[in-house]
């Protein structure tokens, strides 16, 4: 299903297209706050930029960041550590990418995959080498991981016992008889 919002900040419409719905939920509230931002250059050193992002109300100043950024490859941190602690980018970050170094999408190094549509999505290689396309593979194999991790524990705890090593081999010959009779 797609979106639909309102903005014309090109961050934001690539937030939307690489974001889970709950994520890009968080990401474009974040990103709204960047308009109430002011920025000031605090050096440059090379390709090194420090910028101070600050909310002033009237001469009043209500918040106040230090950004830290590459030039060229647009890596950066925020004394907010929003990236460190959450992994989503900051109003801070996103103000200086925005309104100083003109970036139409999330560069990738600010981009955790727990946190995109693909996240959960699997790449099932065949006996070829080739990844398999179809839905329900993403299904097998979280079928398959599952029932690998319980024989993977019962093998260490049969591991400490012959009589419980005896009980479990037993146990899955039974298991490969009946499902030769069921089949695949």
């Amino acid at each position: 299903m797609k979106r639909v919002f309102i903005s014309h900040d090109l961050l934001v419409k690539h937030a939307s297209e690489i974001y889970t719905h709950v994520v890009f939920n968080k990401v474009q509230k974040e990103f709204n706050t960047t308009l109430k931002y002011r920025s000031d250059i605090l050096n440059i050193d090379g390709d090194e930029h420090i910028y101070r992002v600050r909310w002033n109300v009237g001469e009043k100043v209500l918040q106040e960041f230090t950004v830290n950024i590459n030039g060229v490859t647009k890596k950066g941190t925020c004394n907010c550590h929003n990236f460190e602690f959450v992994g989503l980018l900051c109003s801070h970050l996103h103000h200086i990418l925005v309104f100083r170094f003109y970036v139409i999408e999330i560069p990738p190094h600010f981009i955790m995959e727990r946190w995109t549509k693909r996240a959960n999505r699997y790449e099932v290689f065949g006996s070829d080498g080739l990844v398999m396309k179809d839905d329900k593979i993403g299904m097998e194999a979280m079928q398959i991981s599952h029932y690998c991790q319980l024989p993977t524990e019962l093998a260490y705890m049969v591991g400490k016992s012959s009589k419980a090593y005896d009980v479990a081999m037993d146990f899955l010959n039974q298991a490969f008889e009946k499902h030769s009779c069921i089949g695949s």
